[in-house]
């Protein structure tokens, strides 16, 4: 006898988002004390964020061995078992760090305003000593959404404020979507090299992102061929078995409005022929990350089309 898929197993069927929400590491505790250490050479007001944070969250004082506020700071990062409390926490201290940074960036203009020749200005103390302070403060906002990443957590600090990536209108729409649509049986394949894909991102390892991105694409439109028994050539390109698929009605009419649909749909194979599968050389990894993330974007939009097509020429709707 058939199992039959009732409402409860339809529905009660979660998708493992490719972030971690809730469950913060002991060694990003740690990673991210390091930097509030680090913080503290710059002028950080860390007595204000300590107290608005207490006064926020309806706290009591930590009393314990005259400690300063960075260290009952550091002492909430490596203790404190609510989630909600630690990012109410890294929320209101960067908060005060970006007010910080903009503070020095203003300091430099308001001296720029003042009536210093220009090659005294270049060697002048507190233009020297406001740089540097910038640079190192921009450094370590960008460490710490490196170990956000690198430790699976979906959170950014932009512009001095903590944001959750799956609030982000492309994760929402794009990524989680095109991550329930493998979640299946079909396209178990496909689901595992886009979460390495991920994975790899996560971890700096960005070629190796890319390509398995563009796996993930590769996987999704050969197993619409197996499953619709169409006939394919080992050697086809991507591009001819998208022109191919759409031979078949996959893509019903679309083609007609999208002339440039396949060079589209493969543009994220293309990206990893062209990038990913060389070395950097002198290029910066700085770019080497965006066209990651642009390629795992481009992936998942056009597996979401991919999918999306081949359950209506399955089931059309009328």
């Amino acid at each position: 006898m058939a199992v039959f898929e009732t409402y409860t197993k339809r529905n009660n069927l979660k998708v493992i988002d490719v972030y971690e929400y809730d469950n913060i590491p002991e060694k990003f505790r740690n990673q991210l004390t390091y930097i509030l250490y680090d913080l503290n050479q710059y002028s950080i007001p860390f007595d204000k964020i300590y107290k608005t944070f207490l006064r926020e969250r309806g706290l009591n004082d930590i009393e314990y061995n005259n400690a300063n506020s960075l260290n009952k700071i550091t002492s909430y990062v490596k203790f404190e078992n609510s989630s909600e409390i630690l990012l109410d926490l890294i929320d209101i201290t960067f908060f005060y760090v970006n007010k910080t940074y903009i503070d020095k960036k203003n300091t430099i203009k308001e001296e720029i305003k003042k009536d210093i020749p220009n090659e005294q200005f270049m060697l002048y103390p507190n233009k020297i000593m406001h740089e540097a302070m910038i640079k190192k403060i921009e450094e370590l906002n960008d460490e710490l959404n490196k170990r956000f990443l690198e430790n699976g957590l979906g959170y950014q600090v932009q512009n001095g404020q903590l944001i959750k990536i799956d609030s982000l209108h492309t994760h929402k729409e794009i990524i989680l979507p095109c991550l329930e649509l493998i979640y299946d049986e079909n396209f178990r394949g496909a689901d595992e090299e886009f979460r390495k894909a991920f994975k790899h991102y996560r971890e700096g390892l960005y070629d190796e992102a890319i390509t398995e991105a563009a796996k993930a694409f590769e996987s999704v439109l050969k197993t619409i061929y197996d499953l619709m028994n169409w006939e394919r050539i080992e050697k086809d390109s991507i591009k001819q078995l998208i022109i191919n698929a759409n031979k078949n009605g996959l893509f019903q009419k679309s083609i007609e409005y999208f002339k440039t649909l396949p060079d589209l749909l493969g543009s994220t194979v293309e990206i990893r022929n062209k990038d990913a599968a060389h070395g950097d050389g002198s290029k910066p990894k700085i770019l080497s990350q965006y066209l990651a993330s642009f390629a795992i974007n481009q992936a998942a939009s056009s597996i979401l089309f991919l999918i999306q097509s081949y359950k209506n020429l399955k089931n059309p709707t009328t």
